[in-house]
C-alpha cells in the first residue's frame, strides 16, 4: 500500500480528529481534545502522512525547538498496518524542511 507525505511536508499538521484517532491505534497514550489542540498549536512544525488509495492518514509527527538549533521529534506515531516501511524513520523527519 503505497503512502506519502503530505505534499506541504511539515506545514500541514494532523488535524485535531486525525490527532486523536491516530494516538491510541499507533500505542499512544490518549487524549483530550483540549489537550490535543493546545499541543497541534503549539509545536513548531507538523506532519503527517496520508495513504494516497484511500485518502486516510496513517502516521503523523510534531517538532518543537528554538528556531535555530535544538529541535524535538514528539508525538511520532503510524498505524501498525503500515509500519517497517520508513513512514516514522527520525532521519527522514529529521531531514524534512519545516
Amino acid at each position: 500500500m503505497p503512502a506519502r507525505l503530505n505534499t506541504n511536508g511539515w506545514k500541514v499538521p494532523a488535524t485535531l480528529d486525525q490527532y486523536l484517532n491516530l494516538r491510541m491505534p499507533a500505542g499512544l497514550s490518549p487524549r483530550r481534545p483540549d489537550q490535543a489542540l493546545a499541543a497541534l498549536d503549539g509545536g513548531w512544525a507538523a506532519l503527517h502522512v496520508v495513504h494516497q488509495p484511500t485518502a486516510t492518514t496513517v502516521g503523523m509527527g510534531r517538532r518543537l525547538g528554538d528556531g535555530g538549533w535544538y529541535f524535538h521529534v514528539l508525538d511520532m506515531a503510524v498505524l501498525p498496518d503500515h509500519h517497517g516501511r520508513g513512514l516514522g524513520d527520525p532521519g527522514r523527519i529529521a531531514d524534512e524542511d519545516p
